[in-house]
């Protein structure tokens, strides 16, 4: 599965990373004052997603139900589709709708790993920028390009630099409004999909 988060510092960008950290999708053109769930409507890795570009790889992971296809894990600011899985509102209502939400939250922990690196590398991405604003977007690309290939040649980091990033990160995290932007009947499909998962994993 594949992961998908925002972080203060690429406020106004989306964010996706595999289970070994790297960064395989980054939107990073967006004011910071834009919705994430606009932000990812309007991303090139939605519409791949939406038309199937992507292949969506369906399989039938319980017996009797509909296959579920790949999807991303997103936090409560992206919207409910086929394609992107998020928690139920407040958590969950039963104990198999909050073991989704605890299984869930567990996965995305990957995108966080993978920012506490990311900014442990590059202690830049803590810091007021000095910079003028039109470079902004491409220094922290190439944070990311470097990044990956540091994580491709198993390079090493400090215990202590992830350390510092993580603790940047609890002092300046923003919240995660919930997402109001209009699916339409991919809603539906991804609350069967949900459901899916839910049984999956009881």
């Amino acid at each position: 599965m594949k992961i998908i988060q925002t972080t203060l510092i690429e406020k106004g960008g989306i964010h996706v990373c595999d289970y070994k950290y790297n960064f395989i999708d980054v939107v990073i053109k967006w004011p910071g004052s834009v919705h994430d769930g606009r932000i990812f409507a309007n991303s090139l890795i939605n519409q791949k997603l939406r038309d199937k570009v992507i292949s969506p790889c369906p399989k039938v992971i319980v017996d009797g139900k509909d296959p579920v296809q790949i999807c991303i894990l997103g936090d409560p600011a992206y919207p409910l589709l086929p394609y992107v899985m998020k928690e139920f509102p407040n958590g969950g209502s039963t104990p198999k709708e909050q073991f989704f939400g605890y299984r869930l939250s567990s996965a995305r922990m990957v995108i966080e790993c993978a920012f506490g690196r990311l900014k442990g590398r590059f202690g830049i991405l803590r810091r007021p920028l000095d910079l003028a604003l039109v470079y902004i977007p491409e220094l922290i690309h190439a944070c990311f390009i470097l990044h990956n290939i540091c994580e491709t040649k198993n390079e090493t980091l400090s215990a202590q630099n992830i350390q510092a990033a993580q603790a940047y990160d609890l002092e300046f995290q923003p919240s995660c409004a919930a997402s109001r932007t209009n699916s339409g009947n991919n809603c539906d499909m991804g609350k069967t999909a949900r459901d899916v998962f839910v049984e999956f994993f009881d």
